[in-house]
C-alpha cells in the first residue's frame, strides 16, 4: 500500500519517496527537495549519509543532548567538590564519609538518568476536558479517543501502541493532565514536532522533578528579570526545559 506524504499529504509510492531517519516518515523526494540520484542514495542499504526532514530540527535534538551532557558535567563537578571539601578539612572519618558521599551522589546521578530515560517515552497532556461518562472504562476509552484525535490531527498515522491515564484525584474544579505512555521511544518526539496547540490543550514532555524545578527557577528568574526592565531576554525552550537567551536584533 501506498503511504501518504508527510509535506503534500499525496499518496507516495516506493520509487518517489524518501524515509525520516529520525522520524521515519515518508515524503516525496521532490517534496524534500532532492533529486532522483540523492533519493537512489539514500534507499542503499550501506549508505553513508542521512535524511531528515523539516520537522525533525536535528540541530535542537543535539542541543538538547549538549545540554544534557552540561548538566551531567555539573553533576560531577559537585560531587569533586564535596570529595575535595572532606580531604581539606581532614576529617577523622576521611576516606569512608568520601566513599559515602560519592555513593550517594552516584545513585542520585543514576536514578535521574534513569527517570529521564523512561519518561523519554511519554508525553503529558493539558486542558483536555474530562470525561462525563458513565463507568471508569468509559471514561477512559473517552480520554483515550480524544487523544487519537489529537494524534490523527499532527498528521502521524502509525503511532505505536500507548496507554493514557489521568494523573491525580478527580476534583472538580480542576481538570487533569493525561499522561500518555509509548512503546516507541521516537514517537513522542514526533508528535511534539508536528503538534500546534488548539483550544488551548497542549503537549510537553515528562519531566523529573529535577527537571521541573530547574524550570520553575528558570521562569521565575525571568519574570524577575522582565520585572526589572531587561525587555531583550526570552525563554528558548529544549526538550522542555527552558532558558533565558537575549532577542537577536535583525538588521
Amino acid at each position: 500500500m501506498a503511504e501518504s506524504c508527510s509535506k503534500c499529504k499525496k499518496k507516495c509510492n516506493e520509487s518517489e519517496k524518501v524515509q525520516c531517519d529520525l522520524c521515519h516518515l515518508s515524503i516525496h523526494y521532490e517534496c524534500a527537495g532532492i533529486s532522483r540520484n540523492e533519493k537512489n542514495v539514500l534507499a542503499l542499504k550501506n549508505k553513508k549519509i542521512h535524511f531528515f526532514c523539516d520537522g525533525c530540527d536535528i540541530i535542537t535534538i543535539v542541543g538538547t543532548l549538549k545540554s544534557e551532557m552540561a548538566t551531567l558535567r555539573e553533576e560531577i563537578n559537585t560531587l569533586k567538590n564535596e570529595l575535595q571539601h572532606q580531604k581539606e578539612n581532614n576529617s577523622p572519618q576521611g576516606e569512608h564519609v568520601g566513599v559515602d558521599i560519592r555513593y550517594e551522589n552516584g545513585e542520585k546521578l543514576i536514578e535521574e538518568l534513569q527517570d529521564r530515560h523512561q519518561r523519554s517515552y511519554n508525553l503529558i497532556v493539558f486542558n483536555i476536558a474530562e470525561s462525563t461518562g458513565d463507568t471508569e472504562q468509559d471514561k477512559e476509552q473517552d480520554d483515550l479517543n480524544k487523544v487519537k484525535n489529537i494524534i490523527a490531527s499532527t498528521g502521524i498515522t502509525d503511532p505505536s501502541n500507548f496507554e493514557c491515564y489521568r494523573l491525580g484525584k478527580f476534583n472538580e474544579h480542576i481538570v487533569r493532565p493525561l499522561k500518555l505512555i509509548f512503546s516507541s521511544q521516537k514517537d513522542p518526539q514526533r508528535i511534539l514536532n508536528k503538534y500546534r496547540p488548539t483550544n488551548n490543550v497542549y503537549i510537553n514532555h515528562d519531566l523529573t522533578i529535577r527537571q521541573r524545578n530547574i524550570s520553575y527557577n528558570v521562569r521565575q528568574e525571568f519574570r524577575m528579570r522582565k520585572a526589572n526592565g531587561e525587555e531583550d531576554i526570552l525563554l528558548k525552550y529544549r526538550g522542555g526545559i527552558p532558558s533565558i537567551v537575549k532577542k537577536q536584533i535583525k538588521n
